[in-house]
């Protein structure tokens, strides 16, 4: 719906990403499990992940933010995209035989440092629509 008012208001096609789309962004070139290589102790430079041990993680953090950070409050990727794992996870469309359906990407505040590699992913239910982790980074489709 959002995507939808966008591109009507701005005459030009906005969407969410698809899995892949996401991924390659996040991975901005890398082959590791983080962007910023395979330490999860690197976290916190990083990623606006937990401070409180929700999952029984070895890495939690106290970072200032206890829920959602402000944008750019964490060092961008090497192609200067901010915030694409850690911070909330990110609503985007994974094929399913004939149709898209969401899937979330990355990880949120809520998530230990384990759950933020640039491989991670959930399937939305309907408690997600509403959650304070979940949203969405829309793309500007080239004219």
């Amino acid at each position: 719906t959002f995507c939808r008012w966008l591109s009507q208001k701005e005459g030009k096609k906005y969407r969410l990403p698809t899995e892949e789309e996401w991924e390659y962004c996040c991975r901005a070139g890398s082959n590791t499990l983080y962007w910023y290589g395979n330490d999860p102790d690197e976290t916190p430079n990083y990623e606006n992940v937990s401070f409180v041990d929700y999952d029984d993680s070895p890495y939690c953090f106290d970072d200032p933010f206890e829920f959602t950070s402000p944008v750019m409050s964490f060092k961008a990727n090497p192609w200067n995209l901010y915030d694409m794992s850690g911070n909330v996870g990110e609503i985007c469309l994974t094929r399913q035989s004939d149709k898209y359906e969401p899937v979330v990407r990355g990880a949120s505040f809520r998530d230990s440092s384990h759950n933020a590699g640039s491989y991670d992913k959930w399937r939305i239910d309907d408690d997600d629509e509403s959650s304070p982790d979940v949203g969405f980074r829309v793309l500007m489709e080239a004219q």
